[in-house]
């Protein structure tokens, strides 16, 4: 698992039997392959790994190397795409200006006029390279109009505490908010670009979603274990919508030695705040379907959708997209609302029964490789 928030919650079904009960054995032990971004693609490419927690970002930077890499569910959309200023640094945010009235995109431009000539970090791995181009675009500069180190989270953070630099855009969500409980705050988030006519692409180019991914053909050979992990998943994710603060307790401790932070239960529910879980059960359901899985609980579900919905969004993620005015149209059939919301309310019960009844079939435990 990589060092983030929303790869690291699977230690919680580690710890709480959850994978044993579908018959999956983790290995190595306790956690699986403690992977990086760096490292994470070429594990799985050359096999050291069966499944691994990834981001659709960092797959496509990394499509052209590993074409058969496949993401098979969505536990998350992320949402924290800013460029965070230091609390001592005296810039007015495009939040604000638009708050007081100012047209969003000479918002945009009047806060990146500020930045001009500063200190500024960005994180290495490339995953807000579209929302950094619009942003420094909106502003009348390039990445030479600013003093721009490029390096990992932990080494931004730590520039960022010793006051060596004013701007900075982390990659994961824990670094994000170990800045802003430090006073640093968006001078310009994905929100205040959505403000703007005609940003909807960028937008949704600056969101992503974190989940499992094994090669096509693992899946296509080991279909119900896919399954079987899904279900643990979606049982984490409602786990921790139901009784975060226990759950998240058996998180942290994995969590904070892996990224070295040093995080508490409240600051990983501030966390989980810009963070949608559990979207994208029907593409999840779909994709896999491209492998033969119909399972009797959502089956219907996926004809009453025509081919499944791969690619379309789940209604309270739409909802919420929608209400920040980050999505402007799109089309879904009229019942889908409706076929996914019967597959959200199913996952929890029926989805795990199906796999659970699937171990006694395979006659024994499964052993997984996880990164």
């Amino acid at each position: 698992m990589k060092p983030f928030p929303d790869s690291t919650f699977y230690a919680i079904g580690i710890k709480r039997g959850y994978f044993d009960a579908v018959g999956l054995n983790i290995v190595p032990k306790p956690f699986g392959t403690a992977v990086t971004p760096d490292n994470v693609v070429a594990l799985l490419k050359n096999g050291d790994v069966d499944i691994v927690t990834i981001n659709g970002p960092t797959m496509v930077k990394y499509m052209a190397q590993v074409p058969d890499e496949r993401m098979f569910g969505f536990g998350d959309t992320y949402e924290a795409t800013y460029l965070l200023a230091s609390p001592k640094s005296g810039v007015k945010s495009a939040a604000e200006r638009i708050k007081a009235g100012e047209d969003p995109a000479k918002a945009i431009h009047d806060a990146m006029e500020e930045v001009k000539g500063r200190a500024v970090a960005f994180n290495n791995t490339g995953s807000q390279r579209v929302f950094l181009n619009t942003i420094f675009k909106e502003g009348d500069m390039t990445f030479k109009d600013v003093k721009l180190t490029v390096t990992d989270d932990a080494k931004i953070v730590q520039l960022a505490m010793g006051g060596q630099i004013e701007f900075a855009t982390p990659d994961g969500a824990g670094q994000n908010v170990q800045l802003l409980k430090q006073g640093w705050y968006p001078v310009v988030s994905v929100t205040d670009l959505a403000a703007v006519p005609g940003n909807e692409a960028v937008v949704s180019a600056s969101l992503s979603n974190e989940g499992p991914a094994a090669l096509n053909g693992y899946l296509k050979n080991n279909t119900e274990t896919a399954l079987r992990f899904l279900s643990v998943m979606y049982r984490i994710i409602d786990e921790i919508e139901k009784n975060p603060d226990s759950a998240l307790a058996d998180q942290l401790p994995y969590l904070n030695s892996r990224s070295g932070a040093n995080l508490d239960v409240e600051g990983l529910k501030q966390i989980y705040s810009v963070h949608r879980p559990a979207v994208g059960i029907c593409r999840s359901a779909s994709i896999l379907g491209c492998y033969g899985f119909q399972p009797a609980e959502c089956g219907d579900g996926l004809r009453r959708t025509g081919q499944g919905c791969p690619g379309r969004w789940h209604p309270a993620e739409r909802q919420d997209i929608q209400r920040e005015g980050l999505l402007r149209r799109r089309r879904v059939p009229p019942d889908h609302d409706e076929a996914e919301g019967r597959l959200r309310r199913t996952t929890a019960q029926g989805f795990r029964s199906h796999w659970r009844q699937a171990d006694t079939r395979h006659q024994g435990r499964t052993v997984l490789r996880v990164g």
